[in-house]
């Protein structure tokens, strides 16, 4: 799981940062999460995994019209709005 945390890691710093604070936040948190982990880790070795991660996360919550969509569309990033995206995702 430790790779697995460091490819999280390294998204925040090659893909997400300046790009996408929720995703920034979300990886931060996912590379300290040995269970979201664990899930993570089914995902194939060709794949890129916290890519693949966020367009699923993505497009379930706004195809099954989950809560988790507020998150993903509003543009407001406070440190209370994305603790509570985190909550909502997990």
């Amino acid at each position: 799981m430790e790779r697995l945390a460091k490819i999280f890691q390294n998204f925040i710093v090659n893909e997400a940062k300046g790009s996408s604070t929720l995703y920034s936040f979300w990886s931060e948190k996912i590379a300290d999460d040995q269970e979201l982990l664990k899930l993570i880790s089914a995902i194939p070795s060709s794949q890129p995994k916290p890519n693949l991660f966020f367009a699923s996360v993505q497009y379930l919550a706004l195809s099954k019209n989950h809560d988790l969509q507020h998150y993903l569309l509003n543009p407001n990033k406070n440190a209370y709005f994305l603790e509570n995206s985190y909550k909502a995702a997990r």
